[in-house]
């Protein structure tokens, strides 16, 4: 990685940003649900690839796990917030939610308040990061990474070696280039199983080696553990996601029926571009179904984490990827061993216990009824408040 982006944007140390420092870095907005072992990782690994300055995190009502205490470690190299859902879902679009929905099925229910609570975080996180200034936007989850396609042999040919370089240098020499005109790009999703080898990979051993102080091991990481995945054509893929730049986006595009988790801007993130194929686009959605212990540790209000399921996913072994897995040398290098220890603390670990049985359906809706629709309202954050100590 250049680590000039570091040096130039922060030349005093990463919280004294320039006024442009904007244009150079991302910001994200990230909805959270019991993925604290994923989450440690995935802020350190934005952070040092994109590089990640700024995030708004609301977290699922359903969510055992509260990720504050991760949040708070980032205080001098992020602007965090947190926000809940009496500011960006407040009562009456829950009511009217409900009011809506002409059905009796509770699972039912239960999706169409995900799906628009969804919906309306990323209309007010947009318009909010909009309102700041600030440019290139992601919108994944916390077992998704951003990683560069090293096999995209066009950009291979019209562009220098791009793997020093950030996402959003990266970006903006396609930009230059007149590869990339849109706001919207596309990040088709890759799936990544458990298959190991049986021998160690050699990389991550080295990787690790980095860490002597900090007491992780190289198999706590999902960048360094899960090397082979599914094929490109391979329908566990599913639809991609996108990364938008907000600076560029009219206002009058900007509006709560645009906007999609796949397709943040309807009209420009098209469908065409959510279903991307791999080998034509110059970045790829890294999708991590992880061990078992941390698959069942989130609840999922669709039901989707079977058992049956996980075992199709962790299966996956078409192919094994090759790409320098570098991310986290610079990471140490450019933020200190001190630093890294405190920021790495926990990676890979699952804090929620895994339950035996899931809640059913109505025991959810039961929860998600008291928390949103009760009397007592949940402690409101400012949108755009820093989290504290």
């Amino acid at each position: 990685i250049d680590l000039s982006i570091f040096h130039n944007d922060y030349p005093n140390g990463p919280t004294n940003i320039r006024h442009n420092a904007a244009q150079h870095t991302f910001s994200a907005c990230l909805l959270f649900n019991d993925d604290i072992h994923f989450l440690v990782e995935w802020l350190a690994y934005h952070w040092t690839i994109l590089p990640l300055r700024r995030l708004i995190v609301a977290i699922d009502p359903l969510s055992n796990t509260n990720p504050s205490r991760i949040l708070r470690r980032w205080k001098s190299f992020m602007n965090v917030s947190i926000w809940e859902d009496d500011f960006f879902f407040n009562r009456f679009h829950r009511s009217s939610i409900l009011r809506s929905v002409n059905v009796n099925d509770t699972s039912t229910i239960l999706i169409n308040v995900h799906r628009q609570r969804q919906k309306m975080f990323y209309f007010q996180c947009m318009r909010k990061l909009k309102d700041e200034g600030q440019h290139w936007t992601a919108f994944v989850d916390t077992d998704e990474l951003v990683f560069q396609n090293e096999n995209h042999l066009r950009l291979r040919k019209s562009l220098p070696q791009q793997t020093n370089k950030t996402v959003s240098r990266l970006l903006h020499e396609l930009q230059e280039s007149k590869q990339v005109a849109s706001p919207c790009v596309g990040l088709p999703r890759l799936l990544f199983g458990t298959k190991e080898d049986s021998k160690g990979d050699s990389e991550a051993v080295a990787h690790g080696s980095l860490l002597p102080e900090i007491g992780v091991a190289p198999t706590d990481f999902m960048t360094l553990r899960w090397r082979w995945h599914a094929g490109n054509d391979n329908r566990l893929n599913r639809a991609g996601k996108a990364l938008v730049d907000l600076s560029r986006i009219p206002n009058g595009l900007l509006l709560l029926d645009n906007v999609n988790a796949h397709r943040p801007i309807k009209q420009l993130c098209t469908n065409d571009a959510m279903w991307i194929r791999i080998d034509e686009s110059p970045l790829v959605l890294h999708h991590y179904v992880g061990t078992y212990q941390q698959w069942i540790s989130r609840d999922d209000v669709r039901n989707k984490r079977t058992s049956i399921l996980y075992s199709e996913m962790a299966a996956v072994n078409h192919t094994k990827d090759s790409n320098e897995r570098a991310w986290l040398k610079y990471f140490i290098k450019a933020i200190g061993e001190k630093n890294a220890a405190m920021l790495l603390n926990d990676v890979g670990k699952v804090e929620s216990t895994p339950k035996a049985e899931r809640m059913s359906p109505e025991a959810k809706l039961a929860k998600l009824s008291s928390l949103l629709y009760g009397k007592k309202t949940r402690k409101l954050l400012v949108p755009g408040t820093v989290v504290k100590k």
